[in-house]
């Protein structure tokens, strides 16, 4: 049973990433990719109109594959913010950090079309930030008084996307003075909202 003709897009996918890992993204190419599934370069050309398009799909399966195989906000227990950056990053930094900086960033998409669309709202990386935002709006201990039209939800899990993905850029083993940035802005913002509400009741 010959695996290309089984699934062949799937093998030529797999093939260029095993390039890419082993030789960065000047390695990539489309007749590096052919030779390594035994066929030829118009077979690949078949599949891919040309080495960016091989490119991009690459780093799309990459990321889908490892955001998939990631704990999400969902599963039950107390919907703790915190913990589940905890986790994001743990899972983020165990599968990144064989490749280095320099590799994760050659693993994403740069914005050569111009657009207005952040990298934290772009698939698959919106799924992380929708993510985000949830466990922002379900956290107990962020007051709903917290958020107006400038700090909102959707700006902060962007931002806490942002932040994390720095992180990683910088080599950081744990995410601890992010943490520690939020909680002091995040928290404190909400404890601030809460004595307000109180004092206004009491008026």
């Amino acid at each position: 049973m010959n695996p290309f003709s089984d699934r062949p897009r799937e093998a030529l996918l797999e093939a260029a990433a095993a390039v890419l890992a082993e030789e960065g993204p000047e390695g990539l190419n489309i007749r590096r990719v052919a030779a390594r599934c035994g066929v030829s370069v118009g077979t690949v050309y078949n599949f891919f109109r040309d080495k960016e398009e091989l490119t991009l799909a690459v780093v799309e399966q990459f990321w889908k594959g490892l955001f998939t195989s990631m704990p999400g906000p969902r599963g039950g227990g107390r919907p703790d913010l915190v913990h589940h950056i905890h986790i994001i990053y743990q899972g983020l930094w165990e599968s990144l950090r064989p490749l280095g900086p320099k590799r994760i960033r050659a693993l994403l998409p740069d914005d050569r079309q111009g657009s207005a669309t952040p990298l934290s709202r772009r698939p698959p990386f919106d799924q992380v930030t929708k993510g985000l935002e949830q466990l922002l709006l379900a956290d107990p201990d962020i007051s709903t008084e917290t958020w107006n039209q400038v700090m909102n939800p959707a700006r902060a899990a962007e931002w806490i996307f942002d932040n994390l993905l720095l992180s990683l850029l910088r080599g950081e083993e744990s995410p601890e003075f992010f943490i520690a940035v939020l909680e002091s802005s995040l928290y404190r913002r909400s404890t601030q909202a809460g004595v307000k509400k109180q004092e206004n009741k009491e008026e």
